[in-house]
């Protein structure tokens, strides 16, 4: 008894696909964060669908799929990549949850954190030589303070980090309608000390895990891999006060007019 269509709005799709540097590779997902309806989802680059409507010859058809660019990729949904600072969101939220975190925790911008050989810099440091001071969790989420997160996630540890991002939807699949959406990798102690070898991917690790791999997973560095998808589903999460909702592209609405959503 309910009236289902999609969610995806065309002109706010098209706004998205005329503003996307057509020079660039990347993905725009924008959402309804209350419902999980999305409202548009684009990867670039793209390609027209009337190509497929009109007809093509066998010679075009490998062309499009043997494309440098792979523009038959849905990136929005299918690429992994480090989130970087977005997934400082997520290292907050674990902090604040654990009580790590509290209204009154500082830590002091050092400009960088070294352990033996290496140093941890903070990008403002780095490009500037400067440093922020004294840096609260407001301060620090503000001016993207990788000094500060360094040091919660350390407090933290990674089997906390890793389940708070679980949490919210990393390392598999959010369940929207599309073929091909990818899991992402959230790493772990486990991840990095098993062995893997196959003739598909010759990585192997079998290693112990590092603070300084926690420093690298803190700031969205390191080992771990999301979908834009997924950065869009945590900052939802956090912009509906802990409402966590699966991207849908359909937009249901009950018998009596109200919106519903697959939500928790």
């Amino acid at each position: 008894g309910e009236d289902i269509s999609l969610s995806l709005d065309a002109e706010l799709s098209d706004v998205v696909a005329h503003a996307f540097p057509p020079e660039f590779k990347g993905a725009v997902v924008v959402t309804k964060p209350s419902t999980g309806e999305i409202l548009a989802l684009y990867s670039s680059p793209s390609f027209s669908s009337n190509t497929f409507s009109f007809g093509m010859s066998a010679q075009e058809y490998k062309t499009l799929l043997t494309h440098p660019d792979r523009p038959m990729f849905d990136r929005a949904i299918g690429g992994v990549y480090p989130p970087g600072s977005t997934f400082k969101i997520v290292t907050a939220l674990a902090a604040v949850e654990e009580g790590v975190v509290k209204r009154s925790t500082t830590v002091e911008d050092v400009g960088v954190i070294k352990i033996g050989p290496f140093s941890f810099p903070n990008w403002y440091f780095l490009q500037y030589g400067k440093t922020d001071g004294i840096v609260d969790l407001p301060k620090a989420l503000q001016r993207s303070n990788d000094i500060f997160f360094y040091k919660i996630g350390e407090w933290l540890g990674i089997t906390k980090i890793a389940a708070w991002a679980r949490i919210v939807g990393i390392g598999k699949p959010l369940g929207i309608e599309l073929a091909g959406e990818a899991s992402g990798l959230m790493p772990d102690p486990a991840w990095k000390a098993a062995w893997f070898d196959t003739k598909a991917d010759r990585e192997v690790r079998n290693d112990e895990w590092y603070v300084g791999d926690t420093y690298h997973v803190s700031i969205g560095q390191g080992y771990l891999l999301t979908t834009p998808l997924q950065v869009n589903a945590w900052t939802n999460f956090m912009a509906s006060n802990g409402k966590l909702c699966r991207p849908t592209i359909k937009k249901v609405t009950s018998g009596r007019g109200q919106e519903t959503g697959d939500c928790k």
